[in-house]
């Protein structure tokens, strides 16, 4: 038997073990499990972090821990796949559970599989299946970890919520801190929050270090946030390394150079340089190696070797000292990708105000200049595409929105920006742009305007289910939105009004219908399960 805070007493009175034996002698049967009891998350305080050289100095990692283990295989799932594929030549026993994963398709079938314990090594098989249904199976996976102590059971989901676009901070550390008791469970979410970035994170895991080090001197629970505190340290503390191919030069060298320095440095390669020819030389181009091809055609360049990077390097230094409120292409290149750092990172809000300014710029130079993704890509020279960073802002800011609804404004400004400017890119990209405007309106607290535009994307886009399945998922689930409740019956209702239209994915609302029905039939058991236990 495995007793938590919040289970039925043992002694039989009725009430939760928190209120009424909690601290007493427990019977024998029960004591080789009191590490699994947790002090409420209030309850654990060990004051300021202090995350210096020393701390990691003097507490290092045991050679082999469940942490560390659980660890690799979700930074090196290759390596697993590997593994396993040896294995899986000496033995049997494998192919039949791999034959059970491929006939999975739908979510509650791969929670209900997980539930199982599946063995470890068919991780990369299992990932697969999760990502091709992804954003349901983590609302189902989120759920049942609120009340979960199947540990390995903890052990996947921490493993395949580190791959998901969905799932955020505010998610592992709401079931840390209202919902989960389990020392083993809480150690190897503390893993996982060491690759989000949250103001709370860091005092969440120097208590939880603390307390395990000091109460569970046989256990290596503490080594779970160890592992994230020691990447959030090296992550912070990590010098930013070169690209080998720029060899000699690169931005970070080229900006501590002194103005002299550079332009002494240009002249000597043939191009007399001084700020009113360089402002000059700038007008009509939006990219620093557009410059550099305009230098070699009007100088007599001499560079050879690294010069060249120098060259090009050096424009794009002078250009931010000398025209900084010219925005040009691998400067926003730049910002695109300090962008895809923040979300790698979790800094979900901070990456959206980023490229929300990228946007901006876009704005400003683009307007007026190509109706199409596809147009204005063949005028930028950065190493980024529009094409798919526009989808990427789409998908990022949709995410946030669910979680942080003082964003919907600025979601919804986005999204119709785009379909005025660039209305004739693909239609799929302007489809999902009116859906996950209507998202955000509503996640915002606009139902009315939210459902009106969904109304209208169904009609204009007449033959695609997906119009359909968006809206309903809105009121299917109960964690996308404070602000939206659950509402399976409307839910449903909208699902119907694909059905019998001879779309081609159909059988998407049919799913959805049917996991629906054993949703309510799983809430009427909970329901007759609590009126037998009072």
């Amino acid at each position: 038997m495995k007793i938590g805070r919040n289970d039925l007493c043992f002694c039989g009175s009725g009430k939760k073990y928190k209120k009424c034996c909690l601290g007493r002698e427990l019977p024998g049967e029960l004591k080789h499990k009191t590490h699994d009891i947790l002090p409420d998350r209030w309850e654990i305080d060990y004051g300021e972090p202090c995350l210096d050289k020393d701390f990691f100095d003097h507490n290092g990692l045991a050679e082999f821990s469940a942490a560390r283990m659980i660890q690799a295989a979700m930074l090196f799932p290759d390596a697993v796949e590997e593994v396993a594929s040896e294995v899986r030549l000496e033995t049997t026993g494998y192919l039949a559970e791999l034959k059970e994963i491929e006939e999975l398709t739908r979510p509650q079938e791969i929670v209900r599989f997980l539930k199982k314990g599946p063995d470890r090594l068919n991780y990369p098989q299992v990932l697969d299946k999760f990502l091709d249904h992804e954003k349901e199976t983590v609302l189902l996976l989120l759920e049942e970890m609120r009340s979960s102590d199947n540990e390995l059971f903890v052990e996947w989901a921490v493993k395949l919520f580190y791959e998901s676009d969905y799932v955020l901070a505010e998610d592992i550390l709401e079931i840390i801190e209202l919902h989960q008791h389990d020392a083993y469970a809480v150690s190897l979410l503390c893993i996982l929050l060491g690759s989000y970035d949250h103001p709370a994170i860091p005092k969440l895991l120097w208590d939880y270090f603390q307390y395990f080090r000091k109460n569970f001197r046989d256990e290596l629970y503490h080594e779970g946030p160890l592992l994230a505190l020691r990447e959030i340290h090296e992550y912070m503390n990590e010098p930013r390394v070169s690209d080998p191919e720029m060899a000699l030069w690169d931005e970070d060298r080229l900006a501590t150079f002194d103005e002299k320095e550079l332009v002494a440095r240009m002249k000597a390669l043939g191009v007399p340089l001084d700020k009113e020819t360089f402002l000059k030389d700038i007008q009509g181009l939006h990219a620093a190696e557009k410059l550099v091809d305009r230098w070699v055609e009007k100088y007599s360049i001499h560079s050879v070797g690294n010069d060249e990077d120098f060259l090009w390097f050096g424009a794009m230094e002078l250009w931010k000292r000398w025209a900084p409120e010219v925005m040009f292409d691998e400067r926003l290149s730049d910002m695109m990708q300090r962008g895809y750092d923040c979300f790698n990172r979790r800094k979900n809000r901070e990456g959206c105000d980023l490229w929300l300014e990228v946007w901006e710029v876009f704005k400003a130079r683009h307007a007026g200049h190509g109706r199409s993704l596809e147009g204005v890509d063949k005028q930028y020279s950065g190493s980024q595409t529009w094409h798919n960073w526009c989808q990427d802002l789409e998908m990022n800011l949709g995410n946030l929105v669910r979680v942080c609804p003082e964003y919907a404004p600025r979601a919804v400004t986005y999204f119709r920006e785009f379909r005025l400017l660039l209305p004739e890119s693909d239609p799929l990209i302007v489809q999902n742009m009116m859906m996950a405007e209507a998202e955000a309106l509503i996640f915002g607290g606009d139902l009315v305007a939210g459902e009106a535009l969904f109304r209208k994307v169904v009609e204009s886009f007449s033959d695609d289910v997906w119009g359909y399945i968006r809206w309903g998922d809105v009121f299917a689930s109960s964690m996308w939105s404070s602000l939206v409740p659950q509402d399976l019956t409307k839910a449903e209702k909208i699902y119907r009004m694909a059905i019998g239209r001879g779309l081609k994915e159909e059988k998407e609302v049919n799913r959805r219908i049917r996991d629906m029905g054993e949703t309510r039939q799983a809430h009427k058991n909970d329901r007759i399960g609590s009126r037998l236990l009072k």
